[in-house]
């Protein structure tokens, strides 16, 4: 019989997997890439009796400001990929 600390590891494992090639096989556009495995996440956080605050997110520090950076950041990575990593 498999205990509970195998099954989150076996668990972790599996999700890990599931991220990792989710973009190589998934027959959906790029964009649709990120809510799936954020879903992932939060299954296996529920799992493991557990939520997004346990591994750093809260929502009461999510301000207007982080706003313009996070579309910088995305906007920057975007960039990158398309004329850096892409054409290669």
């Amino acid at each position: 019989m498999i205990s509970h600390s195998n099954k989150t590891v076996i668990l972790n494992i599996l999700s890990i997997l599931v991220v990792l090639f989710l973009p190589h096989y998934w027959p959906f556009p790029f964009f649709t890439y990120a809510p799936v495995c954020l879903l992932i996440l939060i299954w296996v956080l529920h799992f493991q009796s557990e939520s997004l605050a346990d591994i750093g997110f809260s929502f009461s520090r999510f301000t207007w400001k982080t706003l313009p950076v996070g579309l910088l950041w995305a906007l920057g990575f975007a960039l990158v990929h398309h004329y850096a990593i892409q054409p290669f």
